[in-house]
């Protein structure tokens, strides 16, 4: 799945614009308008308020990092899925997570944030994969 920058922040206005629901947070993004950036990931919280309201993607933000995003501020240029995504559904957490498998690793986020180099090794392998998949 790829998608295509459209807003790189959540303003008051684009709130008004697209129409949003009024607890949506407003932030700024390390992402650029125009480019393309391939789905790493995708997760879905209808029961949740906020953000997580609307579909959010993963993705390789502007300084390579793997970081959230909520789906609104993209178009989607290619809606295939990756292969190397397996779903799940938390009942716990009302979550609908389309992640590769390695990313369900507990606390693998967290070991991504904090340099852990093992999970540095896995990100780059799978996001090799997913950059190079050929649908």
């Amino acid at each position: 799945m790829k998608v295509i920058c459209k807003y790189t922040e959540v303003t008051d206005e684009l709130i008004k614009k697209l129409d949003l629901d009024e607890n949506v947070q407003c932030f700024h993004y390390t992402i650029t308008k125009g480019k393309e950036y391939v789905v790493l990931a995708l997760s879905y919280a209808p029961s949740l308020n906020l953000n997580s309201e609307y579909p959010v993607i993963q993705i390789k933000d502007d300084s390579g990092y793997l970081y959230s995003h909520p789906l609104f501020l993209f178009n989607i240029v290619d809606d295939r899925v990756s292969k190397y995504w397996h779903i799940r559904f938390d009942r716990t957490d009302g979550w609908l997570k389309m992640w590769p498998e390695s990313f369900y690793q507990e606390y693998y986020h967290d070991d991504l944030s904090n340099d852990v180099i093992e999970i540095e090794k896995d990100f780059k392998r799978v996001s090799k994969l997913l950059e190079e998949e050929i649908y």
